[in-house]
């Protein structure tokens, strides 16, 4: 029997006798396989969630997770075009309420950003948190409208909270509501 030359898995002719064995070994190859490059990437999905009722906050539970093991949480809001009125949202951290820019000036939240119920299709935003001894989050945005395109980096702001004591989010607005079918996707980049 042939095999293949990478990870010897079995290559059958029409003459060869086909085992249970052979596939099972197979198998065990792939997965060791897969299981080593997963192991192998520091970025590792964390959560994903989408919201199914249109509310004012969205809080997002982190207290199943041992953040330790993480220098950098990457948070892709995706907010629903159809259903978010808000112009403003905000992320919160374990229900904190002071924030501070480079200027010390206290904000609503560690990151802010500005949403319109018709163009959050084509609003693409990365939040990233760094975990250290205090947080430290930005926002890259990107606006894609035809042949139009602008960008956006926030200002760092942080917050005198470590790192691996973080256990919730929040996605809060004032003046309206993140839509149902809003998602958020958590990855984590290891240390």
């Amino acid at each position: 029997m042939k095999k293949t030359t990478n990870y010897q898995l079995s290559q059958w002719d029409a003459e060869d006798r086909i085992l249970r064995e052979d596939f099972n070994q197979d198998n065990k190859k792939l997965d060791d396989a897969i299981a080593a490059l997963r192991d192998a990437s520091p970025v590792v999905k964390l959560l994903d969630v989408t919201t199914q009722s249109s509310q004012s906050k969205m809080e997002i539970s982190l207290a199943d997770i041992d953040l330790s093991d993480y220098r950098e949480l990457w948070i892709y809001p995706k907010f629903s075009a159809s259903t978010t009125e808000s112009s403003f949202i905000y992320l919160t951290i374990n229900d904190l309420t002071e924030y501070q820019t480079n200027t010390s000036a206290t904000q609503y939240g560690l990151v802010v950003f500005t949403t319109y119920a018709s163009s959050a299709n084509r609003i693409t935003s990365r939040i990233t948190l760094l975990l250290g001894d205090v947080l430290v989050g930005y926002d890259t945005s990107a606006y894609l409208n035809g042949s139009q395109f602008a960008a956006d980096i926030s200002d760092l702001r942080t917050v005198q909270l470590a790192g691996d004591k973080l256990s919730k989010m929040a996605f809060c607005c004032t003046d309206g509501v993140i839509g149902s079918g809003t998602r958020v996707t958590v990855l984590g980049v290891r240390i």
